[in-house]
């Protein structure tokens, strides 16, 4: 039988014991968050403008669909009856000189057609917002969307910026 000296020393070095193990956890986190940050700015370097906007999602509704496109993430269909079909996982980013298109590819499998895929073509504009959405041919769909972050230099010195 511990005296009661003894249990309230072994409290709290059981308490103490508890508070560190949480204390480690909370910085493993940490750690695992700031490795994740660091791998995708080594995986993204060329093209950190978009990086800010990583699994930001946007929405549009088309015809009786409504479409969530997430930036460097993956594109949904939902019918608003509870079913959500992937369009497609971003793939790659794409540039030109007056526009930026996202690829998504390797979406859920289409009948008869293979993985669905999708392209987001982003121009220059003052928001984030998808402007349209088209499936032009099974399963292939296309997206117009607008952002800062498409405003290159050269869409500055086009529109007359003086960039």
């Amino acid at each position: 039988v511990l005296d009661a000296t003894l249990e309230n020393e072994l409290k709290r070095l059981r308490d103490e014991y508890s508070s560190s193990e949480t204390i480690v956890k909370d910085l493993k986190n940490q750690k695992d968050e700031i490795e994740d940050k660091l791998s995708n700015f080594q995986t993204h370097s060329d093209h950190l403008e978009w990086l800010h906007l990583k699994n930001e999602c946007f929405s549009i509704k088309g015809g009786e669909f409504t479409y969530d496109v997430c930036i460097m993430g993956q594109i949904t269909q939902n019918d608003g009856r509870g079913s959500r079909v992937t369009l497609g996982n971003f793939n790659q980013l794409q540039r030109s000189d007056s526009s930026t298109t996202l690829k998504y590819q390797d979406g859920q499998h289409c009948w008869n057609h293979g993985a669905r895929a999708a392209d987001v073509t982003v121009t220059c504009g003052s928001e984030n917002i998808i402007t349209e959405v088209i499936e032009p041919s099974t399963c292939y769909y296309t997206f117009s969307m607008t952002s800062p972050a498409a405003c290159t230099e050269k869409v500055g010195q086009d529109l007359g910026l003086g960039l």
